[in-house]
C-alpha cells in the first residue's frame, strides 16, 4: 500500500475526528487532508527533481505532518531532518541526497536559510505554511503515485563522519510495519497518542505518526519532552497510548505524585530506542499501576520487529516477532543457534529497508548471502519465544577471553541507589585486551552524591569480579541521539583521546 493512499483512506473514513493536537489547539482529520492538497497543489509547480528528494526540517509540529504527506502526496521522496542537526550536516546530507528542495517550519526559518547558504546554487528553502498559502490558490493537483516497491523516504542515520548511511525505507516497509505493530494493539479512533518521541525518526513515525492517523486515532504534539506537560495530559485525558524512550518514562515515574495509579488515563505504555533497565520497568509499572511494554527494532527495520504484549509481558525481554517478522539467532559463521544462546539477531519480511542509499558495500555488510538481514545485536530467544538482547555485537567486550555484555553491568548499576545512568564502554588494556570502563551520571535528587567506592561494594556484591568496572568517569549527562540512545562512539573516543 502506497502510504498516501492509506492515508486518503483514512481521511474517508475519519474526516471530521480529531487528527491533531497541540498546545490549546485542534485540527481535525479533513483539516488536515485540506493543507496536505493545498501543499501537494504548491509541490505540484515545482521542476521535478532527479532524484526526486525532499527534505523536511520541523518538530513535533502540525507542519510536519503536513509537510511529510505533502511530499508523499506529490510523488516525491521524503528527507526527515533532525531540527538539532547543524546547518553543515542537513547541507552536506541534502547534497549526498541529491535534494535540491528544503520544506521547513517557519519557527525553524533562520536554519534553513543557514543551509541554504552552505548548499549549491539552486539549491530552494520553501516553509510548509508557504507551501500551503501558494496552493490554496491552485487547482488541485492528482499527483502519480508510485507504487508501493518505490522508496517513500529516505532517514540518515549519521553525519559528516564516515559513510553516510541513508536508510531506504518504501512505501511497502513502513505500511506493513504499521500493519502488524497495529495488529498486536488493536489501535482505533477512540485512541489518543501522547506524542514526544521525534517524528522525524522511524520509531517516531511509525508508532505515532503512522500508528495513528492510519488508524483514525489522534495524535497530541509536544514540541520536547515536557514532563509536567505529560503528566497534565495523562492524568486529563482518556485511552492514552504512550510510546517513548526509556529515560523519558523514568523521568515520568520519578516525577509523578503519589496516588495517580488511580487517576490516569493511559491505555498502553510501549518502550522502546533502547534497552530498558528492568529497574526503570518495575518503578513505572508500580507508579502508574500499568504494564510497560519493552518493544525493539531498528530504523533499517522500518522499525519495530519485537513487542511483549498486553498480559503476556515477560520483563527483561522484548517479547515476540511482530506478526509476519521471522527472527533467528547466528553465530558468526552464519550458523542457526539453539534456544537460550547468544547470538546475533537476524530479521526477514517485509519490514526490511530497500538498503543504504548510493552505498552498495555497507548494504552487502548488513545482508547474509540468504537474504536475512544482521541487526548487529547480540541476543537469546528462549524456548517460548521471547526475544532477549544481550548487547550490540560492536559493544562486546573480552577481557582475558571471558565476553562481557555491557547491558548486563549497565542494568546492574541504574539499580544501585543513587545513580541515574550508566554506559559501559570497553577500555583497551595491555595485559587483558578490554576492560570494562562505567561512565556514570548520578541522581541529583539523591540525598548525597555515591563515591566511586560506595558503587564499587555495590557491583562487588552482585557482579562476578571480571564484570566489575575497571575505571569510573563521573559525568553529568551521556551524549546521546536525538531518540536518548547513549552514542559510546563518542565515549570510545573520548578514551582515545586520553590514551
Amino acid at each position: 500500500m502506497n502510504l498516501y493512499k492509506a492515508f486518503l483512506d483514512s481521511v474517508d473514513r475519519h474526516a471530521g475526528c480529531c487528527a491533531l493536537l497541540w498546545e490549546d489547539r485542534s485540527m481535525t482529520f479533513a483539516e488536515l487532508f485540506a493543507q496536505v492538497q493545498r501543499a501537494v497543489n504548491c509541490l505540484a509547480q515545482h521542476e521535478r527533481n532527479d532524484p526526486p528528494h525532499i527534505g523536511l526540517l520541523a518538530p513535533n509540529t502540525p507542519h510536519f505532518v503536513a509537510g511529510l504527506y505533502a511530499i508523499l502526496g506529490s510523488g516525491n521522496v521524503a528527507l526527515p531532518w533532525n531540527p538539532l542537526m547543524k546547518s553543515d550536516d542537513i547541507a552536506f546530507l541534502s547534497k549526498h541526497a541529491g535534494s535540491r528542495l528544503l520544506l521547513y517550519d517557519p519557527a525553524l526559518k533562520s536554519i534553513a536559510e543557514a543551509v541554504q547558504a552552505k548548499s549549491e546554487d539552486g539549491f530552494e528553502i520553501l516553509s510548509v505554511a508557504e507551501a500551503v498559502e501558494k496552493g490554496a490558490s491552485l487547482p488541485n493537483a492528482q499527483c502519480d503515485l508510485p507504487d508501493e516497491d518505490t522508496t517513500s523516504m529516505i532517514l540518515y542515520t549519521s553525519g559528516t563522519t564516515g559513510d553516510p548511511k541513508g536508510v531506504m525505507l518504501s512505501h511497502r516497509n513502513l505500511y506493513s510495519n504499521y500493519v502488524s505493530y497495529v495488529e498486536v494493539f488493536n489501535f482505533n479512533k477512540e485512541h489518543r497518542f501522547l506524542t514526544a518521541l521525534p517524528l522525524f525518526h522511524s520509531y517516531g513515525m511509525t508508532t505515532n505518526l503512522f500508528g495513528a492517523l492510519l488508524s483514525g486515532a489522534s495524535m497530541r504534539l509536544f514540541v520536547q519532552f515536557d514532563p509536567h506537560a505529560l503528566l497534565r495530559s495523562i492524568t486529563t485525558e482518556k485511552n492514552l497510548v504512550l510510546t517513548a524512550v526509556p529515560p523519558m518514562f523514568h523521568f515520568l515515574a520519578r516525577r509523578a505524585p503519589e496516588g495517580i495509579a488511580n487517576n490516569h488515563g493511559l491505555a498502553i505504555s510501549v518502550s522502546g530506542g533502547g534497552p530498558l533497565p528492568v529497574e526503570v520497568n518495575l518503578l513505572y509499572s508500580k507508579k502508574f499501576g500499568v504494564e510497560l511494554l519493552e518493544g525493539y527494532g531498528l530504523t533499517e527495520t522500518s522499525p519495530v520487529i519485537a513487542v511483549n504484549r498486553m498480559g503476556q509481558n515477560r520483563i527483561g525481554t522484548i517479547g515476540h516477532p511482530l506478526p509476519g517478522v521471522e527472527v533467528t539467532i547466528r553465530d558468526q559463521s552464519g550458523k542457526d543457534l539453539p534456544a537460550n544462546e547468544v547470538g546475533e539477531l537476524n530479521v526477514r519480511g517485509e519490514l526490511v529497508m530497500q538498503g543504504y542509499y548510493r552505498a552498495p558495500e555497507l548494504t552487502r555488510n548488513v545482508f547474509w548471502k540468504d537474504g536475512w538481514f544482521r541487526t548487529g545485536d547480540l541476543s537469546t530467544i528462549d524456548e517460548d519465544g521471547y526475544i532477549r538482547i544481550v548487547g550490540r555485537l560492536k559493544d562486546m567486550i573480552v577481557d582475558s577471553g571471558e565476553n562481557i555484555y555491557p547491558r548486563e553491568i549497565e542494568e546492574l548499576l541504574t539499580c544501585c541507589p543513587g545513580v541515574l545512568e550508566v554506559a559501559i564502554v570497553g577500555h583497551p588494556h595491555r595485559v587483558r585486551s578490554e576492560v570494562p570502563h562505567a561512565f556514570v551520571v548520578l541522581d541529583p535528587d539523591a540525598p548525597r552524591p555515591l563515591t566511586e567506592m560506595e558503587i564499587r561494594t555495590f557491583a562487588r556484591n552482585h557482579l562476578a569480579k571480571y564484570k566489575i568496572p575497571e575505571l569510573f568517569t563521573f559525568r553529568t549527562q551521556l551524549p546521546k541521539t536525538a531518540t536518548n540512545k547513549v552514542r559510546k562512539e563518542v565515549l570510545r573516543q573520548e578514551l582515545e583521546m586520553l590514551g
